[in-house]
């Protein structure tokens, strides 16, 4: 059988930028409490909770570079989401991940706590995207949980309620827009061809107003009007999934912190029994 090609393999990080990784990990935990990591080709430390990253272990295309994000606890109690590539030295703070949970006032002291504990790196704050509909996800996703009862909640079986509910949230959302984008796909032609027509005949009624120049110029901007009214209903299909699955994602990416969460405590709970039986 032959070999893979070279360029599609996913190697895992060298050394030296898990060995970063590690040192950027303690020494945010200097000033920060660190409750979860979310990994991309990285070996984290095992005493936290580690997730993958969804976003970019999903992606089919590029080649992105490893890297990791920590969800934490600043000293005010807010939570936040700090992103880090050893390779291109960077710290990013996710605002969008966040967005409901924290303030504008608690995001501005974060940034000027990593640029201190992190003078050689560059720290960008990445603000949420308005064309992906971030705040409107956040918004979602808020309404059904919390993520403050994610990370640190006690009752794990009502937060895994809470998500099936937002979950389904996301199919139907899923649902709706293939039902919308069918309807497009098979309306569009029928109803553009039909109206082109009544417009052209219709227009051709001001030959004797108008010059034929005039008229041939309405028909073709009534044309593109209507073309432009039904490619905008079929982008809207679109975006609605693109929403329903980053709803979904985010529903998921919970699922699994609880799920990290519950085997880091099983793990502590078993090294804290064999210590008081040894």
């Amino acid at each position: 059988m032959p070999n893979p090609d070279p360029s599609l393999r996913v190697l895992p990080a060298p050394v030296a930028e898990q060995d970063t990784c590690r040192r950027f990990l303690d020494t945010l935990a200097q000033e920060h409490r660190l409750i979860c990591t979310k990994s991309y080709r990285l070996e984290l430390p095992p005493h936290l909770p580690v997730i993958p990253c969804l976003d970019h272990e999903a992606q089919l295309q590029g080649n992105p570079p490893p890297h990791l994000s920590v969800y934490l606890e600043d000293p005010s109690g807010e939570f936040h989401e700090v992103g880090f590539v050893p390779g291109e030295r960077r710290v990013s703070l996710d605002v969008a991940s966040t967005l409901a949970e924290t303030s504008a006032e608690a995001r501005e002291q974060l940034v000027v706590r990593l640029r201190k504990l992190f003078p050689e790196y560059t720290v960008v704050e990445q603000p949420p995207s308005l064309v992906r509909g971030d705040a409107w996800v956040a918004k979602v996703v808020r309404a059904q949980v919390r993520l403050r009862d994610v990370l640190v909640g006690d009752d794990a079986a009502s937060v895994r309620y809470k998500l099936e509910h937002l979950r389904a949230i996301a199919d139907l959302m899923e649902k709706e827009s293939r039902v919308s984008s069918w309807g497009i796909r098979t309306m569009t032609p029928l109803l553009l061809g039909g109206a082109g027509v009544g417009s052209y005949m219709f227009l051709g009624l001001f030959d004797k107003s108008l010059t034929p120049w005039q008229v041939m110029n309405l028909r073709y901007t009534a044309l593109t009007l209507l073309g432009g009214a039904f490619m905008y209903i079929g982008m809207k299909a679109v975006y609605l999934t693109s929403l329903g699955t980053r709803v979904w994602k985010r529903a998921t990416e919970y699922r699994l912190i609880l799920d990290a969460r519950q085997r880091v405590a099983a793990t502590r709970a078993a090294e804290r029994a064999k210590s008081t039986a040894g």
